[in-house]
């Protein structure tokens, strides 16, 4: 530069120097333009050079995220294709596990072969259990109606023996107050204390024999009371058996219902079967579709990691030509440092030039982004649409799966419901059991009730109401054993629907089983308990069976022992009568022989009435039932009443003038009298007037349960 100024002031002319230092003045001032201005382009070549550098990292970093997208991608690919080749195994074993029609009819004739064979048996046997209870119940019925009829016979003739008696022993009874009222006015003075003495005993007596009465209205009134409770307690059971029937008419309609359930359960199976088929046809073509779309993502894969590698090696060769110009560009700053005209231009066409090629290799990359944004919204874009197809086959696989659970739970719906009527006939019988322990408890009460009685003609009645009430009883039995028939038939009817309805569950699951031979075996275990359940139930109906028949039995036991009662009633009678011929006898002194005779007479036809009364109530002697110990003590006190009269008659015939032993022994037999309760007193018992044979009236009367008569005053 200095030699070329040197040589422009050699040049120049003198005269000119002022306009040389002007030219000069403008050559640096533009010198030190372009000197700025080759700054300014310095500064935005670093710039550039800086963009280029961030957007280089920028690169990376995205080529970097679509690598990891890509490896991202790669996974869920294997993992789909793993999942694919697994649903393909699955497919073909449920293929291979699929039943065929034959497996599943040669199944389902095995288990109904099984299920009947055992039912049958069963059933046979429950056949024959109820014929011979039938055939029991047939001679029970025979036998009672047979027991009842002589029972009838027999209470006429006792009526009518006992309405003789009464009449008998009413005119004999006026007879003796006739008797005594004549005999009363020649009654020595020892006799009118011993009168007095007996009069004070008969007071005793009659507040004794007082008592008994009341206590024997509490006892008809507890028996009354008990008879109202075993109405109210019919009337309840038969509100029962109301209510049984109406809910059997219920379980009727809900095997109906259950019927139309397995019938629509059946239909959805053959419909689940069809659409079991077009699964198994779409799931096929998925996997073709899968196969298809694998393919061409790894050529789609291949082909962009391709490019890619082309345009990593471009921006490489870019990068160093970049650098290259860059150097060729500061070489040529220096070089055309003094010609600023030309370096200005080549400055200006050199950034021309950075500006187009920064613009081309924006523009390249912005193809590459959007080329790789293509790419990946193509793969996203397929592997949504696989992702979808897996979801849809995965949701109808649930939706298989559901159906298959809502048809179990059904099918053990079902079986509920079947344990439900198998509780409810439980529940019935359990209510026959507690009814038939109601009727026993009753028949235990009226037998308490008739050992409870204190005179023999109030026993008598009892007997002959009880006796009433056994039959009716018995009858309410039989209504009860044909009740119990007719539960029995319903239960075997039950029992045969129930074995239908187990038929065609046992069919719903074989068609089951077609669609998931896994929960065979548990469906399995559940008809087995199920059969256990109903073996156990007919094996409890025959023990009731049994039951019921040793209930009868106890009933038929109870009529026999209420007729035993009835002749040990009969046998006390026969020796009461004993009794009362010894007393007429002890009486013979105070009678007159005709009068004598003829009560004789009457009491010897009496006792003959009895004695064939007897005869006819107790066939065999030898099988007397045994009474109860009052009722021992009771018929040993009466014997004893009639030894202690045998012997004041031979006394009396014998020696008539031992008027003390026979008052002693009188007095023994009173006081014996007083102790059984069989004597009535009078109110007002201070008489003097009254004698012995006033007191052996009360005790006839009281025998008989007629009142005596009133004390002469």
């Amino acid at each position: 530069m200095a030699s070329f100024k040197a040589a422009q002031f050699t040049t120049f002319p003198q005269d000119s120097l002022e306009e040389y230092a002007k030219a000069l003045d403008v050559e640096k001032a533009r010198a030190e333009e372009s000197e700025r201005m080759y700054m300014v382009l310095k500064k935005i070549h670093e710039d550039c050079a800086e963009e280029f550098r961030v957007t280089q990292n920028q690169t990376q970093k995205l080529f970097g995220e679509l690598e990891q997208r890509l490896q991202k991608s790669d996974e869920a690919g294997r993992e789909l294709r793993r999942t694919i080749v697994e649903q393909a195994r699955d497919i073909s074993e449920l293929r291979l596990t699929q039943l065929t029609p034959q497996k599943q009819e040669v199944l389902r004739l095995s288990v109904q072969a099984e299920l009947e064979k055992q039912y049958h048996a069963k059933l046979r046997a429950l056949h024959e259990d109820n014929t011979a209870l039938k055939s029991k119940v047939a001679g029970l019925i025979y036998e009672n109606s047979a027991l009842t009829g002589d029972l009838e016979t027999r209470e006429v003739e006792f009526k009518r023996a006992k309405s003789d008696l009464a009449a008998k022993y009413e005119r004999k009874l006026d007879d003796w107050k006739r008797e005594k009222d004549a005999a009363a006015l020649v009654v020595p003075a020892v006799d009118v204390q011993r009168h007095r003495q007996l009069q004070r005993d008969n007071e005793g007596l009659e507040v004794r024999v007082k008592a008994q009465q009341a206590e024997m209205e509490t006892i008809r009134a507890g028996e009354a009371k008990r008879a109202e409770e075993a109405h109210a307690t019919f009337k309840a059971q038969t509100q029962r058996v109301a209510e049984l029937t109406l809910k059997v008419e219920s379980l009727k309609a809900e095997l109906d219902g259950q019927k139309r359930q397995t019938d629509a359960l059946r239909v959805q199976v053959s419909e689940l079967a069809t659409a079991n088929a077009h699964l198994h046809q779409r799931n096929e073509l998925l996997i073709d579709e899968k196969l298809a779309f694998d393919s061409e993502r790894e050529s789609l894969l291949h082909r962009h990691q391709i490019e890619l590698a082309n345009e990593r090696g471009k921006s490489v060769t870019e990068k160093t030509a970049l650098k290259k110009e860059a150097d060729s560009l500061s070489a040529e700053i220096e070089i055309i440092k003094g010609q600023l005209d030309s370096a200005k231009k080549t400055v200006e066409l050199q950034r021309s030039t950075v500006t187009a090629k920064e613009h081309e290799t924006q523009l390249k990359l912005n193809q590459l982004a959007q080329k790789h944004a293509s790419d990946v919204a193509l793969i996203e874009h397929q592997k949504h649409l696989a992702e979808s197809n897996l979801n849809s086959a995965e949701s109808r696989h649930e939706e298989r799966e559901k159906v298959l659970a809502t048809l179990t739970e059904d099918a053990k719906d079902e079986v509920r419901r079947a344990e439900a009527v198998s509780a409810g006939l439980r529940n019935e019988l359990d209510a026959i059991k507690l009814r038939n322990n109601e009727y026993q408890r009753m028949e235990t009460d009226f037998i308490k009730l008739t050992q409870s009685h204190a005179s023999l003609q109030t026993e008598v009645s009892d007997l002959l109401r009880q006796i009433a009430s056994t039959e009716k009883i018995v009858r309410a039995v039989q209504d009860e054993k044909g009740h119990l028939e007719q539960e029995i038939a319903s239960l075997r009817n039950r029992h045969h629907e129930q074995q239908l309805d187990v038929v065609k569950a046992q069919a719903a699951c074989e068609a089951k089983l077609q669609e998931a031979q896994i929960g065979w075996n548990e469906k399995r275990d559940s008809y087995v308990v199920y059969v256990r359940r109903q073996d156990e139930m007919l094996r409890k109906g025959k023990t009731r069976l049994v039951d019921l028949s040793e209930k009868h039995k106890a009933l038929r036991k109870q009529q026999r022992t209420f007729r035993k009662k009835v002749a040990a009633v009969v046998f006390e009678l026969v020796s009461v009568v004993n009794a009362k011929t010894a007393l007429l006898d002890l009486s013979k002194g105070f009678v007159t022989p005709a009068d004598y005779k003829s009560v004789l007479d009457e009491l010897t036809t009496l006792k003959a009435k009895m004695t064939r009364l007897k005869s006819m109530a107790v066939p065999e002697a030898t099988s007397l039932p045994a009474v109860p110990s009052g009722r021992v003590s009771r018929l040993a006190s009466t014997k004893s009443i009639s030894e202690h009269f045998d012997r004041a008659a031979e006394i009396k015939n014998s020696k008539p003038s031992a008027n003390t032993e026979s008052e002693d022994d009188l007095k023994e037999l009173m006081e014996r009298l007083k102790q059984l309760g069989l004597t009535d007193g009078q109110d007002g018992g201070d008489s003097s007037e009254s004698s012995d044979v006033e007191s052996l009236a009360n005790v006839v009367s009281t025998m008989t349960k007629i009142p005596p008569a009133p004390s002469i005053g």
